[in-house]
């Protein structure tokens, strides 16, 4: 890949999956004990934006 004059890339020195699937797998326990519960959060988020 060929870098533009100015740019800057940045690259993680090492990326672990884990933390994100169990943050992946506890918000998908919350949706099971409270159904809707991402719809609510999506609709608080873009309101406040």
């Amino acid at each position: 890949m060929a870098e533009k004059e100015g740019t800057r890339v940045m690259v993680a020195e090492s990326y672990d999956p884990l933390p994100t699937a169990a943050a992946a797998a506890e918000e998908a326990e919350a949706e099971i004990a409270e159904p809707g519960r991402a719809r609510r959060l999506y609709r608080e988020t873009k309101r406040a934006a």
